[in-house]
């Protein structure tokens, strides 16, 4: 072991200093295919893709493609600051100031926030090529297919399949697919949840990527998979990632009609398109649990709302300022199942402001960016757009902001973009310098 890993120095060195867009390019298929698997089972305390990540960091901030002085008149520094400071720095504070250990569960509750910072300050500082970035938002796309088709196998009981995912990648979502309570597929990501919104994300990629393809059989190619990937969300079937991919239909119906002047008929189609999705997923819902309702309304978001007023509404007022603390509260509650609540928990109203204000930052300045930029920079935009409303939409339901794999993708697109969106001009800098 020791021979390898000292061999594999050269290679690595040559990496880092000739090639950082193959390092940057590993990022998110290394959190997508490995970010399920257990805690411990590579070193302790850390999961295959967190130490993947640690790895793959420390070789692009060692790159002399990555400098600091790219960082100095970023337009979204200070919202990313705020976000760091809110949602990591101030909660372990606190934390340590009531009398607790910072111990590594402790920091773990807040590690999604740190992982934002920390991606934020390796992608914004690097200097990439558009063929780079074209060849991250590629490789992002691909490992999502593929983590598509693991999960298309296991719902199909492949064997092989589902003795790699119970050897190495467990978790309560599994276990109530193995019990039978569930029959949704889990995947390398462990968790249904995470697994479709990962769909729904990898689909805006590869929109945006045949837009940029000239050639047909590029197109093609990516069409494939972008129908793999829809396949695969059939076979995770919750409700949120229905409703957004009914969303992602919109758009080009949208799109395509708007064309032909049928603006009223275009509406009434998008508003059809999104209260079937929402009545068919009601309905599967229902019908998985043997259950019907007078109401539109799924029983699941009748206990949600329980959980959220009556069991932990109460705790969130006693610590409304600076939350709970890193661990939940002992509650007759599985999970707090919204990001909204568990950083209410977590960080009191100061997260959530935090949070907010700079998710809220993130689609003002993406969506300008996408009428300054072309080409692969818009494209970028757009995704970061897209991803931004589609995720904070998402998370009413589900805390989308902590599971690992979407934290990585999401918060990559953004520091790349971040990297080479409109600058602060230098003269506005100047200006705003007071006098001395």
């Amino acid at each position: 072991m020791t021979l390898i890993v000292v061999s594999s120095i050269p290679l690595v060195l040559s990496l880092v200093i000739w090639s950082p867009g193959l390092i940057a390019a590993t990022i998110i298929p290394s959190q997508i295919l490995l970010g399920g698997m257990e805690r411990g089972s590579v070193l302790p305390g850390l999961r295959a893709g967190e130490l993947v990540l640690g790895v793959c960091a420390a070789c692009l901030l060692a790159s002399p493609r990555w400098r600091w002085q790219r960082l100095g008149n970023i337009r979204l520094n200070t919202w990313m600051g705020l976000y760091v400071a809110t949602g990591f720095v101030v909660p372990l504070i606190s934390w340590r100031l009531h009398g607790h250990a910072l111990s590594g569960d402790v920091v773990q509750a807040y590690a999604a926030t740190g992982k934002a910072g920390l991606l934020y300050l390796v992608f914004a500082g690097l200097e990439l090529s558009d063929t780079e970035v074209e060849g991250v938002l590629k490789a992002a796309f691909w490992s999502v297919v593929l983590s598509g088709v693991v999960a298309i196998l296991q719902v199909l009981h492949f064997a092989p399949v589902e003795a790699l995912l119970l050897e190495y990648f467990k978790g309560p979502h599994l276990y109530e697919r193995l019990s039978g309570e569930a029959s949704r597929a889990t995947g390398l990501a462990a968790n249904w949840h995470s697994l479709g919104i990962e769909f729904v994300l990898a689909l805006l990629i590869g929109s945006q990527l045949r837009r940029l393809c000239t050639g047909a059989s590029a197109r093609r190619t990516l069409a494939w998979g972008m129908g793999i990937l829809v396949l695969a969300l059939g076979t995770v079937r919750t409700l949120t990632s229905i409703v957004l991919f009914a969303g992602l239909l919109a758009v080009p119906v949208r799109n395509a009609m708007d064309r032909h002047g049928r603006r009223l008929v275009l509406w009434v189609s998008i508003l059809l398109t999104v209260a079937a999705a929402v009545a068919l997923a009601v309905i599967a819902s229902a019908s998985r649990r043997n259950a019907y309702f007078t109401t539109i309304l799924p029983a699941s978001l009748y206990v949600r709302l329980y959980y959220w007023l009556f069991l932990y509404g109460p705790i969130i007022r006693s610590h409304a300022l600076l939350g709970y603390g890193p661990f939940l509260p002992i509650v007759s509650a599985k999970s707090d199942d919204s990001q909204f609540v568990l950083l209410l928990l977590r960080g009191g109203f100061l997260t959530l402001t935090g949070w907010l204000v700079t998710v809220g930052r993130i689609a003002f300045w993406s969506h300008r960016e996408t009428t300054n930029v072309a080409g692969v920079r818009a494209a970028l935009a757009q995704n970061v757009f897209a991803s931004t409303v589609a995720l904070v939409a998402a998370s009413i339901m589900q805390s989308f902001f902590t599971y690992g794999g979407v934290v990585e993708f999401y918060w990559v697109l953004v520091a790349m973009l971040a990297a080479r969106a409109t600058r602060i001009p230098k003269a506005a800098l100047v200006s705003a310098t007071p006098p001395a």
